[in-house]
Parts: C-alpha cells; sequence; structure tokens
C-alpha cells in the first residue's frame, strides 16, 4: 500500500525568503515567549488580587455583617 506523500513535492526551502523568515523567527522567539509568561504572570497576579479584594469587601462590609447576624 503505498502512502500518497510519497508522490508530494516540498517546494524549495533554501530561498532568500526562507532565510529571513527562520533569522526573524529565532530573534523573536525568546521575545514572544517573554511576552506571554509576563502577561500571563501579570493576569494571574490581578486575578488573584481582585479575588482577595473582593473577599476583604464580602467579609468586611457593613451589609454582609447586618445579614449575617440576622440569620
Amino acid at each position: 500500500m503505498s502512502d500518497h506523500h510519497d508522490h508530494f513535492e516540498y517546494p524549495q526551502k533554501r530561498t532568500f525568503a526562507w532565510w529571513v523568515w527562520q533569522f526573524f523567527f529565532v530573534l523573536m522567539y525568546p521575545a514572544l515567549i517573554t511576552f506571554s509568561l509576563l502577561f500571563t504572570a501579570i493576569l494571574w497576579f490581578f486575578s488573584t488580587l481582585s479575588r482577595a479584594l473582593t473577599w476583604v469587601f464580602k467579609k468586611f462590609s457593613p451589609k454582609a455583617s447586618i445579614s449575617r447576624k440576622a440569620s
């Protein structure tokens, strides 16, 4: 049984455009990864801060203490 990929010819990979793409990819990849990790860390930090502040405000707001005493 023959695989249909046996007859496919891949385009020439060593063109000028290929070299330019490889050069920019190698240079930009660490920057993209760093930005992604930094962005994820900032989102996590503010999400955690938001949850903590929400918990504090719910815990110590007068409305919460009134409804807690009523029940």
